[in-house]
């Protein structure tokens, strides 16, 4: 939730300083083409007054290059009341787009976490369909040997007796195969446990996320509402 809450601020952030330096350009280049229009005025103003210091009056030259002096003025003022529409356009969209991004970046980490609840629920049936075949096979082994010892006591009693190193392997075989049938059960509820801790922390994490997700959208619904 906080590095959520953080991505937020910094998105806002970001948007706060995009907007910020645009009006600074805007402003500077009308700044620019308003200095650089009356530099250009005074030019021009400046040789009206030599021409009709030396001449006495205008000609239709010079009245044609003032008008298309001033029609330049009228482009440019235009121009920069245009950029400043522009920006204030701007600055409204990313005002209202700004929760509506967040929305969908939320949307986003749902359909994730969703997608791995349901990977750990596949495991956990995985798991158990595995651990219920092994008890299974367990208990074929189990009854399988006392039927052979059931069967053929006889044959026991007839056959050499094994030395001493085969029942050291026997029995070290027997022990591990006991050891590992007694595990089981307990792997079993570890890894049940385990899924189902996983589980509880995804559901927790849905929750808080859902909680943002309404609260963005109460937020969003709040700006269309101020914007119509």
């Amino acid at each position: 939730m906080e590095a959520i809450g953080n991505m937020h601020r910094s998105v806002i952030t970001g948007l706060e300083c995009i907007q910020t330096n645009t009006a600074k350009i805007l402003q500077d280049q009308e700044k620019d083409l308003m200095r650089a229009f009356r530099a250009r005025l005074q030019e021009v103003s400046k040789d009206l007054e030599a021409q009709r210091s030396r001449k006495g009056e205008h000609s239709t030259e010079q009245q044609a290059h003032h008008r298309r002096v001033v029609a330049e003025l009228h482009k440019t003022q235009e121009l920069a009341q245009t950029f400043d529409k522009k920006n204030q356009q701007l600055t409204a969209e990313n005002q209202k787009s700004a929760p509506r991004v967040l929305c969908f970046r939320l949307q986003e980490k749902l359909r994730t976490r969703e997608d791995d609840r349901q990977a750990l629920l596949r495991e956990l049936v995985l798991s158990r369909k595995e651990v219920q075949a092994l008890k299974q096979a367990a208990g074929k082994s189990a009854g399988a040997l006392k039927f052979s010892e059931a069967e053929v006591p006889e044959a026991k009693e007839a056959e050499p007796k094994p030395s001493r190193l085969d029942d050291v392997h026997k029995g070290a075989e027997a022990a591990r195969k006991s050891n590992f049938f007694i595990a089981a059960p307990g792997q079993e509820r570890r890894t049940v446990v385990a899924l189902k801790q996983q589980q509880a922390d995804m559901l927790q994490q849905r929750t808080e996320l859902e909680v943002l997700l309404r609260q963005s959208l109460d937020d969003v619904k709040a700006c269309n509402v101020l914007g119509g």
